[in-house]
Parts: structure tokens; C-alpha cells; sequence
């Protein structure tokens, strides 16, 4: 579309024409009752329907079926009664409906604004409205009719239209239920403004980066809200205004607002990276939940997740999406205790954890799992990360213990092995499970020439071996199972320091064997 701007000046009860396909621009004039016609010498001008207007900022955007736009430039601030100045457009009634400054918008957000009317076929309006969630069900509730009029619930636009021509009950049929007087003061500009950011945050359910819907509240609109403290924070405002938790109806009033910026407030304030002393600067869980973060649900999390952000800097948590990753990684760590699932590597670096390494991380999260189920051992960052260089400490010297005696033995039993053999312990502290009642089995075969100290010095090694031990051993059940089903590959032979099975014959004939065998 092109943008072709009305300069002329127009006399009182003028037309102005719409450009098809096109944005027609009209800076908007005290005095002045504008109607929209179709170009054309037309000696009765034509006036398109299929419209729907939307307060957008200070303009009017009028939208129509075939894709054109009319807007009316400063209409917010100049439109009003007093200065005679309204815009008419179609309505349910020979003379139409005039709309001013002072109408209504009723909350529904419409395409980066707030919808004020709507006038057409049933159809076009709602192809209009496609993939608009609110408006789409604005017109949508108005039923099913061919032709639609929306007028917002107690909208003053009742009071033009009755002015217009429109008979009492045509008018109230056209508008919302409690929608029949003229009793509502005029809105605000301190409603208009709640309106915008309750609009704003009903049509956004997701955090930064993703794309929002509409025009972002600006510090000027937190202003005229009466909410103080915005300052340089407004794009993490905002950001919390596009959460799902944060719907319409909690940030509808200034005392809610002003709530959720002191919230964000606290919480970027105690991104110093500095670590203050024993938590006196933590948020609140319900200044978590102000903002739209979600799972904050006890005193410990509240506590490791306000220690985490402590060390953080302001750009790591100026996004809701960036402290509800951290909040994860918190729930995911004081969870382990009770079962809960494991928090992964990424999660544990997150919290600003370090030492960790992929082959470190089971023996990480065996010592978490094993910490106090209501958090009181993990609650701040520096005893989960003690916990954690224990951890490792342990996983090092047992992993010292199994290398060594693996390289010490050279042979499988019945050879007497040399050295202290590893115990179910030791395993544990290494990050291996599943050695369980195999022990023997695991330690014979560390004592086998193949298997050496290299061979077992990770984690990941050490719990390969025990996977391919307790594999074969899992297969040596006595029964005939079909079709070698179960048979372990070659790789697990020579894990477990069995030499020569190098083809699939082998592999499947020792297979079969041992399937019949019992271990």
C-alpha cells in the first residue's frame, strides 16, 4: 500500500475519499464531522462498509474488507464533542454512526490497537479479523447474522448513534448487555492508558524473543496510568506484559501495574553480579509471580533462584523467558531429592555452577539427589556449589581407584587380583550405576589384560562397561529367546575385556550360547 496525505483544508460535513488498496492519511480538524466515500464523481456518494475502526495510539485506523486503510491523525486529541468533530460510518441505520474521542473502545485488542466499531457483512468481518485471537471473538459473540455491528459493552458510541437516528432499540440490540445508558463518565486518560497496557498483555502470551503482538505501552503510557518507576526498564515492563500468566484482567488497574514494575524493579536491582550477604536483597516469590515467572513455590526456591540472580548482571534477567530458564534450573535442582527429573548441564551452568563437565554430571546429580528434600542443603548457590566440588572431588578418586586397579590386574579371575578391589561405593561415587549385585562381575573384569587403566578413567567409560556387563549378563537367562533377539554386539564383548569375537558369526553364536546359560 502508499500513504497518500490529505492536506486540504474541509469545510463541516465533508467527504473524503478512500484510496482502494491503499492508506489514505487525514490530519484530523476541529469542527469538522468527516464521512468516508468511494472515488468517483458520484453525483450521491458512495460510502464503503465492511469497516472497523481501531484506537490505535492518538489516530483513528479505520480498516476496510478490501484491504484499505483510512487514518485520522490525531483524532485522540482533537475529535472530542466539544469541538464538533466526530467521524460517521455506516451503521444500522440510514444516517450511520458518529464517532468521537470520547467513544468507547471497550478493551478488545484489534490489531495493534483497541477496537472501537465494527459494521458488515458477517463474512468479510470475520476474514478481517482471521487470526486475530480477541477481536476474532469480538465478532464472533455477535452471532451469526449476515450483517454485524459491535459496539463495546457501556459504550458512549450509544449516545451518537441515538443522535444519529438510530431508535433506542435498534441501538441496544447493537451493543453489549448493560450497554443502554449514557451514564459512563467519559474514559480518561488514565483508563485509556490502562487500557492499552491490559490490551497490550491480553493479546501477547509469550516472552521475549518472540515477536509481540501490537504497540508496545510507552513510559509515556505508564505515566498517564499513574504508574511511577518505569525509567529505563520500560522493555522488560513490556516483556512481562507478554506472559501467559499475565492476562488482561491482572493489569487492569494502576495499583496492579505499579505491583508488577516494583516486582521487576526489585528483581533487575538485585542483578548487581556482587554477591550481597545471606539473601537480604532476594525478591519475593511474589514478585516472581508478578512479573509472569512461574513455579516459584517455596522459601528455597525463592532463596537459590534470588542467589543465582544476585551474581547475575541485568542484561543475564531482563527478559522474562531469562528468568524463567533460571527458575527451571532451580525447580529441576531442589526437585532431584523427591525424584524429580535431573537437572541437565546446561541448567547446572545456568545457576553459574562450575566444574561440571558431561562426565562429571552423574556424579553431580547422584550428591544432589541426595541432599535434604526440602531444599535447606541447596538453597544458595554457594552450597550447591560445594556440594558440587564434593562431588567431583569424590568422582576423581574413585575413578583413581578403578583406573588403578584395573591397571594393576592383568588377568581375569581366578587369578588373585592385586590391590584394594572397588566397591559398590566407589561405583557411586564415580557416577556409575547399575552395578548393583554384579559387583564381582564388573571387578573381574577390570582384571582382565584388555582392560586397563586407560580403558576406565571416565565416568562414561567405567558405565559403559557396567551397560555391557550387566547386558550380558541380562541375556544369560537360561531360555531359548527367538531369533538371537537379545544378543549383545561385539562392541560389549570387548567392552568387558572378552578378546576375538570379531565378526557377527561369533557375536551371534557366543550370543546364542549364552542365552542358554545362567548367570
Amino acid at each position: 500500500m502508499t500513504d497518500t496525505t490529505m492536506q486540504a483544508t474541509l469545510p463541516q460535513n465533508v467527504f473524503v475519499s478512500l484510496n482502494l488498496a491503499q492508506v489514505t492519511t487525514v490530519q484530523t480538524q476541529a469542527g469538522l464531522r468527516y464521512r468516508v466515500r468511494l472515488p468517483g464523481e458520484a453525483a450521491v456518494p458512495q460510502v464503503p462498509d465492511n469497516v472497523i475502526a481501531i484506537h490505535q495510539g492518538k489516530a483513528l485506523h479505520l480498516r476496510y474488507g478490501d484491504g484499505s486503510e483510512m487514518i485520522f491523525e490525531d483524532f485522540y486529541t482533537v475529535c472530542t464533542k466539544a469541538n464538533q468533530c466526530s467521524v460517521n460510518l455506516p451503521a444500522d441505520n440510514p444516517d450511520g454512526i458518529d464517532l468521537t474521542a470520547e467513544s468507547s473502545d471497550g478493551g478488545v485488542y484489534a490489531d495493534q490497537g483497541l477496537l472501537v466499531y465494527a459494521h458488515g457483512n458477517h463474512d468479510t468481518l470475520m476474514a478481517m479479523a482471521l487470526g486475530q485471537g480477541p477481536l476474532a471473538s469480538a465478532l464472533a459473540a455477535l452471532g451469526d447474522a449476515s450483517v454485524l455491528t459491535y459496539l463495546p459493552p457501556q459504550s458512549h458510541l450509544l449516545a451518537f448513534a441515538l443522535l444519529a437516528g438510530v431508535g433506542a432499540a435498534a441501538a441496544i440490540a447493537s451493543t453489549s448487555t448493560n450497554a443502554n445508558t449514557d451514564t459512563t463518565p467519559p474514559t480518561t486518560t488514565t483508563q485509556q492508558a490502562l487500557n492499552t497496557i491490559s490490551a497490550y498483555a491480553e493479546a501477547n502470551t509469550a516472552s521475549a524473543p518472540a515477536v509481540p503482538v501490537g504497540i508496545a505501552p510507552t513510559a509515556q503510557t505508564y505515566l498517564d496510568a499513574g504508574v511511577s518507576g518505569v525509567g529505563n526498564h520500560l522493555s522488560s515492563i513490556n516483556d512481562a506484559l507478554a506472559t501467559a500468566a499475565i492476562t488482561g484482567a491482572s493489569v487492569d488497574t494502576t495499583g496492579e501495574v505499579q505491583a508488577l514494575v516494583n516486582a521487576f524493579n526489585a528483581i533487575l536491582a538485585s542483578a548487581d553480579g556482587v554477591d550481597n550477604v545471606a539473601n537480604a536483597n532476594n525478591p519475593t516469590q511474589a514478585q516472581y509471580r508478578l512479573i509472569g515467572v512461574t513455579g516459584v513455590d517455596s522459601a528455597a526456591k525463592a532463596s537459590l533462584l534470588g542467589d543465582v540472580i544476585d551474581l547475575k548482571n541485568i542484561a543475564d534477567v531482563d527478559t522474562v523467558l531469562e528468568i524463567q530458564a533460571i527458575a527451571d534450573a532451580v525447580a529441576a535442582v531442589l526437585g532431584l531429592p523427591s525424584g524429580g527429573t535431573p537437572p541437565t548441564l546446561t541448567q547446572l551452568q545456568d545457576l553459574g555452577l562450575t566444574g561440571v563437565t558431561v562426565d562429571k554430571l552423574p556424579a553431580v546429580i547422584t550428591a544432589i539427589g541426595a541432599t535434604n528434600p526440602d531444599g535447606t542443603g541447596v538453597d544458595t548457590q554457594a552450597e550447591l556449589q560445594t556440594i558440587i566440588n564434593n562431588a567431583i572431588a569424590k568422582a576423581d578418586a574413585a575413578l583413581n581407584a578403578i583406573s588403578t586397579y584395573a591397571q594393576a590386574n592383568a588377568a581375569s579371575a581366578p587369578a588373585v587380583p592385586t590391590g584394594i578391589a572397588p566397591t559398590a561405593q566407589t561405583y557411586l561415587d564415580a557416577g556409575v550405576t547399575g552395578v548393583g549385585s554384579h559387583l564381582s562381575s564388573i571387578n573381574d573384569a577390570l582384571a582382565t589384560a584388555a582392560v586397563t587403566g586407560t580403558s576406565v578413567d571416565t565416568t562414561t567409560e567405567v558405565q559403559d562397561l557396567v551397560n555391557a556387563y550387566s547386558a550380558i549378563l541380562a541375556s544369560a537367562d537360561g531360555v531359548d529367546n527367538v531369533a538371537n533377539a537379545y544378543n549383545p554386539p561385539q562392541a560389549q564383548y570387548g567392552l568387558i575385556g572378552v578378546t576375538g569375537v570379531d565378526s557377527a558369526a561369533k557375536t551371534s553364536l557366543l550370543g546364542d550360547v549364552i542365552d542358554r546359560k545362567v548367570y
